[in-house]
């Protein structure tokens, strides 16, 4: 190769665009795209994106043994167990949420979500009951003093493993915050954080039939926001769920999907997985109890159900917030 040519080469490469990198984080398929000004910066800022979820998952990931919350989980209801801080804290927030949405949100999940992984599995059957009385927010105990986790009765599980991945979302957005990229998405799963807008327009959220995926309900035009999506039972499963109500162990019943935006990863994804559970008015009621979050609802008929923040500002959504367009599905405001 010619010096000349391996000029140009470099000289491509250095030229700023759009950059993408997916790869699966505990089972979970991970996006990132970046818009960089150098394309080598942007490689490594996509590789430093992957490295923190990957990070995250090694501390919150209830299937792996070594893993802190593991540990945890297994030692928890025989005494107080100090953790880090970051655990701590991410435990105080799932705390918080459980409370405020009265347990529709619930990170003690975990021995019903695995009573409920066999294939067929029914939670309402004999290992489904017997979990179920494992379940409950009020069981998990923090003392900030100590900083230190306990679990108040035998069998509670923590499963962390929806709100963790929504947190390193956060923290990644965060990171490439830090690092100089100014227009960014990282999503996992139903969450996804956007950093910026689409260099001179916002970013659009296509929001799908959990039932049909060609007939889309809603766009979304977002900008400098997390959005999460909550799925309820579908046609082809309906004894299976993404999400149970932690109350009853059963599917929730009154929505398709919940969509929450808001200014954070780990808010929206608290909040969608209440509000599925909560069905259309406890959901719009949570919505509109909260500081700057929006909600979308898809009910049982396939109708769709706006909070009142997004019907507002339909005509010209200000910066940071968005605005909704209804798709083929009629649409009710609260």
């Amino acid at each position: 190769m010619s010096a000349s040519t391996s000029g140009a080469l470099a000289s491509v490469y250095a030229q700023g665009g759009w950059m993408q990198r997916a790869q699966l984080v505990t089972g979970r398929s991970v996006t990132v795209q970046v818009w960089a000004d150098d394309r080598s910066r942007g490689a490594a800022a996509m590789a430093a994106v992957m490295a923190e979820m990957q990070r995250i998952a090694r501390v919150c990931d209830p299937q792996r043994p070594a893993s802190e919350l593991a540990m945890l989980n297994a030692a928890a209801t025989a005494r107080p167990v100090p953790v880090s801080d970051e655990l701590f804290q991410l435990l105080v927030r799932a705390h918080a949420f459980a409370r405020g949405s009265d347990g529709a949100f619930d990170p003690t999940c975990g021995a019903l979500t695995l009573a409920a992984e066999p294939p067929g599995g029914d939670p309402a059957d004999e290992p489904g009951l017997r979990a179920l009385q494992a379940v409950g927010w009020r069981h998990l105990l923090l003392d900030p003093a100590t900083r230190s986790v306990r679990l108040a009765r035998a069998g509670v599980r923590l499963d962390l493993t929806g709100f963790a991945t929504a947190y390193a979302i956060d923290r990644c957005v965060a990171l490439l915050r830090r690092q100089g990229i100014q227009h960014a998405l990282v999503g996992a799963g139903g969450d996804t954080r956007l950093l910026g807008d689409r260099r001179g327009g916002p970013w659009t959220i296509t929001l799908r039939d959990p039932d049909d995926a060609d007939r889309v309900l809603a766009l979304l035009p977002l900008q400098d926001l997390a959005v999460s999506t909550a799925v309820g039972h579908r046609r082809e499963h309906r004894l299976r769920a993404p999400v149970l109500d932690p109350r009853s162990g059963r599917p929730p019943a009154g929505l398709r999907s919940a969509t929450v935006v808001a200014s954070e990863g780990i808010t929206a994804h608290a909040l969608a997985k209440a509000a599925l559970v909560l069905g259309v008015e406890g959901a719009l009621k949570l919505a509109a109890a909260q500081a700057a979050v929006d909600a979308v609802l898809v009910d049982a008929e396939g109708r769709l159900h706006v909070s009142a923040g997004l019907q507002n500002l339909r005509q010209a959504p200000p910066a940071g917030r968005a605005a909704v367009r209804a798709g083929a599905a009629p649409q009710s405001v609260a």
